[in-house]
């Protein structure tokens, strides 16, 4: 008599599930961390441009640097607006990816929860069961051969 639960392709398909969404996971994080690292960078190339420009401006600056400059930072502080935006959306994914995992593991882990005590019920019944042999060999070595009720 083999133990054999009955929800085991279930179980096995919550796994994959989880496994899936471990993945995902997995993913969101590595996009969260490429645009976060675009984000750093344009910041980064910022504020070299400010101290850059900040030192220049000790010696003067024509209005044709000035200009540049200032277009130039500009389309600098829209990048990173639109950077910023992009990292909190990649933070939205990675969120819901963890949800989604979070909820995997509990459907997978209610699944195996389940199996646990089947399995300890059968093992239960398996000994109870081995219990009675032993107690009828038992009783019939006891009894000089004889079974109960055959004398």
């Amino acid at each position: 008599m083999a133990f054999s639960f009955k929800f085991q392709s279930i179980l096995d398909l919550k796994q994959r599930i989880e496994d899936q969404k471990k993945s995902k996971y997995g993913e969101a994080n590595e996009e969260l961390k490429n645009q976060t690292d675009k984000l750093n960078v344009l910041i980064e190339e910022r504020d070299y441009q400010f101290e850059l420009m900040r030192e220049k401006g000790k010696n003067g600056l024509t209005p044709k640097e000035l200009i540049v400059y200032n277009n130039y930072m500009d389309r600098l502080k829209r990048s990173i607006e639109i950077q910023t935006v992009v990292v909190e959306r990649a933070k939205a994914a990675v969120e819901k990816a963890r949800l989604e995992l979070v909820e995997a593991a509990k459907q997978r882990k209610m699944f195996e929860t389940l199996k646990e005590k089947k399995l300890e019920e059968y093992w239960e019944e398996y000994y109870k069961k081995e219990q009675a042999q032993l107690d009828e060999v038992v009783s019939y070595k006891y009894n000089g051969g004889v079974k109960d009720g055959e004398e």
